[in-house]
């Protein structure tokens, strides 16, 4: 299966995984599962983060991975 993790869910999937379901959680972590992240959701990050609304622990590119 493909899943289309929004912003706060990859956040939260990397902060604050308490905040996700068990459910969620088994279907992230099931490598039969494809994980997809939009690059809307990196602009989003970028933008908040510069402009001091979003406080990340980490750089962005530490949230994101470049792989294909």
């Amino acid at each position: 299966m493909r899943l289309l993790l929004d912003t706060q869910c990859w956040l939260w999937w990397f902060a604050q995984p308490e905040k996700l379901s068990e459910k969620v959680i088994e279907q992230i972590v099931d490598e039969t599962n494809e994980v997809w992240f939009s690059v809307a959701s990196v602009w989003e990050m970028g933008i908040k983060a510069s402009i001091g609304k979003l406080p990340l622990s980490e750089p962005i590119d530490d949230y994101v991975s470049t792989r294909s």
